[in-house]
């Protein structure tokens, strides 16, 4: 379990955990670029081999939050990374990035847009690309899995068994 302030994530596993949670004050390895961190992460360890899971919880997503979501989750996997190291531990087998919202307004337009007569940043386009398809890309060559979770009227998700 994860508690973000505004709601808990549960994951379930019959096999060990180590659980690396953010505390909302900047990232879990201080010496790190990028400052930003997503609300959790943990490592399962498997028979063969690790798996890194990274959290980020949000109530609306937006277009223009994913781009944050995006760096608050690259954040963790970063710190996760360093930790991993100090901790003398093999480099995950795969990343698996859950993303739990109340409401995922991704494929609405900004109405600011339209309202200052601005048009839409293809760019932005192509980074939803990453969240229609399920894929985040993250340094090292890595290419995490995202998991989508509606959260229910108390703001919590139950994202089942991972391994």
């Amino acid at each position: 379990m994860v508690d973000s302030g505004k709601g808990r994530s549960f994951f379930h596993s019959t096999a060990p955990v180590l659980l690396m949670k953010s505390n909302h004050q900047g990232p879990l390895i201080w010496a790190l670029d990028n400052k930003k961190c997503a609300e959790g992460g943990f490592i399962v360890f498997n028979d063969d081999g690790l798996t890194l899971h990274l959290l980020e919880m949000k109530s609306q997503l937006r277009r223009r939050d994913w781009s944050r979501v995006k760096e608050q989750l690259m954040g963790m996997y970063l710190a996760s990374i360093a930790i991993m190291h100090i901790l003398r531990l093999e480099c995950p087998i795969s990343v698996i990035a859950y993303v739990a919202y109340t409401e995922d307004k991704t494929q609405q337009r900004d109405e600011r847009s339209y309202i200052n007569n601005k048009t839409i940043n293809p760019a932005q386009d192509i980074e939803l690309r990453e969240w229609s398809q399920g894929k985040l890309h993250l340094p090292h060559g890595i290419v995490a899995e995202i998991r989508k979770g509606l959260r229910n009227s108390t703001g919590d998700i139950d994202f089942g068994w991972v391994n």
